[in-house]
């Protein structure tokens, strides 16, 4: 995946989400469950695929189909769980852009980090180590510094929470 060919949110036709309600990833018979992204968790603005929210930027009401974590800038983001850095694009919108392939259906793309990431395309990581730290975007302005983190199984935005038991690190 390159950031910018990623499926972009269709807000033209709320439907609701087509998602497996356990943590295993398609095609796969081991549970995944992610490591918090970050050492304190806050979620600023949930997952939602059917539920219309306003953009506080932008004013327009859309589906929020990712998570936002309340962060501050310069805080520590952490590899949710091992995979390989497939792509990593500096994006005046959203910040950094990283995107994380866990196995051939599931990525994980962080949106708002720094430019100074701490690993490179082509690199593995492991669960829970050190990535990058929160930037800011242009996107999300106006609902202050966080972390914006997308979950993909084939292509397809699901609920996070799906992977996630949130506990403080």
């Amino acid at each position: 995946y390159h950031a910018s060919q990623l499926p972009q949110e269709d807000n033209s036709q709320v439907q609701g989400p087509v998602q497996d309600e356990s943590s295993t990833p398609v095609g796969s018979t081991d549970v995944v469950v992610f490591e918090n992204p970050l050492a304190s968790i806050n979620i600023l603005k949930d997952y939602s695929a059917t539920e219309l929210t306003e953009d506080k930027t932008t004013g327009i009401w859309q589906t929020h189909q990712a998570i936002d974590f309340a962060a501050a800038e310069g805080d520590s983001v952490y590899a949710v769980y091992a995979g390989k850095v497939e792509d990593i694009e500096s994006s005046m919108m959203d910040g950094t852009v990283l995107t994380l392939k866990i196995s051939d259906d599931l990525v994980v793309v962080y949106k708002s980090l720094a430019a100074d990431v701490s690993v490179s395309v082509g690199d593995t990581v492991t669960a829970g180590q050190t990535i990058g730290k929160v930037g800011t975007n242009v996107t999300e302005k106006a609902d202050g510094v966080h972390l914006h983190l997308e979950v993909y199984e084939k292509d397809k935005l699901v609920d996070p929470n799906n992977y996630f038991s949130f506990t403080d690190k």
